[in-house]
């Protein structure tokens, strides 16, 4: 399906006499991991063919409807359009995925994220092109999902920072830059610290302290969360045991 996909954008944006202008619909499944890890794979597939059969009579003639892998799909649709009109079109999509949906007698919430970029404004190629879509869709993402994103130049900038937070925090475990401050817990009737909670901050080599807000995210997203998570447990542990008992 993808290597198809790709050889119709390929065949597409050489724009010329025939269209003008392309929109690149990209739509990522919000609940797609929740399905998988609590009813099985096999009901996933089954969600994945749901959302194909309901995003098929929404493309029209001309237009190219894919599955790119895992929950990710995208729409191909030739001619120029305004920003309302892309928005109309990926709502649309949307719509669909909001009907209610029953798999095997068990209700599943479809919800997805829309990202979109237009040809020549947003890329004159189709690599271009779908780079702007995926970062139009993290700006989705980031908004909240079951929402909509139209590209920008501010979303470059921000795809930029996020990749170079991303290739920082690859390196980050190794150099030892993560730090752990505590919060204590007390009891307030025995005037005693019960416990402790764990903080994690990034002490960055250029950008100085980094709260969690501007690295978990992206962690969570790529699977860096699963190693740092346990050298979080694993740093937690060895500190506690330095510690006395403390009273207040």
């Amino acid at each position: 399906n993808r290597r198809q996909f790709q050889a119709c954008l390929d065949a597409l944006m050489p724009l010329g006499t025939l269209h003008k202008g392309l929109l690149l619909i990209v739509l990522d499944l919000d609940n797609f991991k929740a399905v998988n890890d609590t009813l099985g794979h096999l009901m996933g597939d089954q969600m994945l063919r749901e959302v194909a059969r309901r995003l098929s009579p929404l493309a029209g003639a001309g237009e190219v409807l894919a599955r790119l892998g895992g929950d990710e799909y995208a729409l191909i649709v030739p001619g120029e359009f305004s920003d309302e009109q892309c928005i109309g079109r990926a709502q649309s999509l949307l719509a669909a995925l909001r009907e209610p949906c029953f798999i095997n007698s068990v209700r599943i919430e479809l919800r997805g994220s829309v990202g979109m970029a237009c040809a020549p404004r947003h890329g004159g190629s189709a690599d271009q092109l779908l780079k702007a879509a995926d970062a139009a869709l993290y700006a989705s993402k980031d908004a909240g999902r079951d929402t909509v994103r139209l590209f920008d130049a501010q979303m470059d900038a921000l795809a930029r920072h996020r990749m170079s937070v991303l290739t920082d925090l690859r390196d980050a475990l190794e150099r030892n830059e993560l730090e752990l401050h505590y919060q204590p817990q007390i009891n307030v009737f025995s005037r005693t610290i019960v416990g402790f909670e764990a903080l994690l901050r990034w002490r960055h080599p250029q950008r100085g302290m980094l709260s969690p807000n501007e690295f978990i995210p992206i962690a969570e997203e790529t699977g860096m969360i699963v190693p740092i998570g346990a050298w979080v447990l694993r740093r937690a542990c060895l500190e506690a045991k330095e510690w006395p008992n403390i009273t207040v």
